[in-house]
């Protein structure tokens, strides 16, 4: 019993350090990666030149944008998600690298809020704004959506009284005509022709 209980424990760590051990896949070798390679960036580098050294940014987070790149380095949060805090910024300006790392980072913001105090307010005054555009955008829809069922829900109401209504109907005439072709029938037999039966 104990063997097999030392056996499975074996497994399982031998199969835990094939996953995560290092290879560019995981997210401790591309930190490693990236750490290794930000050595090689100097200030003035295009960002062409960084593309060589460092390889592509991460590039789909909310906070990436197009003269502040992300290179993720460590893990922070262990959530799976990849914060800020987790990353080594580079700031580009003029398209040219101007510095790295999270101090530059943070000594460059208060540097602009300090220089414009407004440009933190009113992007997030746009910010706002848009958040407020898509929210009416999405209610409109939903309320389109949410009438165009209500008409789907009458639609589907309707058929069954129109097709009830309609057999109601049906007998009636059905009834009015029998009793017509018995009417024409009764007197085209007082009629006849003679030589024809």
């Amino acid at each position: 019993m104990k063997k097999t209980i030392r056996f499975a424990v074996l497994c399982v760590a031998a199969l835990w350090l094939a996953a995560y051990s290092g290879g560019c896949a995981t997210p401790w070798g591309t930190a490693s990666k990236n750490i290794e390679n930000s050595r090689n960036l100097r200030v003035g580098m295009t960002k062409s030149e960084v593309l060589e050294v460092m390889g592509e940014p991460i590039r789909d987070e909310k906070f990436c944008e197009p003269d502040l790149w992300f290179y993720y380095i460590e893990m922070v949060w262990g959530d799976g998600l990849v914060t800020p805090e987790e990353c080594l910024p580079l700031v580009f300006e003029d398209g040219k690298l101007i510095g790295w790392g999270n101090n530059f980072y943070l000594d460059r913001q208060i540097q602009r809020r300090k220089e414009d105090p407004g440009a933190d307010l009113a992007k997030a005054e746009a910010e706002k704004a848009e958040a407020e555009k898509k929210a009416e955008a999405e209610k409109k829809a939903e309320a389109e959506k949410k009438a165009e069922a209500e008409k789907a829900e009458a639609r589907k109401k309707a058929e069954p009284e129109k097709a009830e209504a309609g057999k109601k109907a049906e007998p009636a005439k059905s009834e009015s005509t029998t009793s017509a072709e018995a009417g024409k029938s009764e007197s085209d037999a007082g009629t006849s022709v003679p030589g024809k039966k």
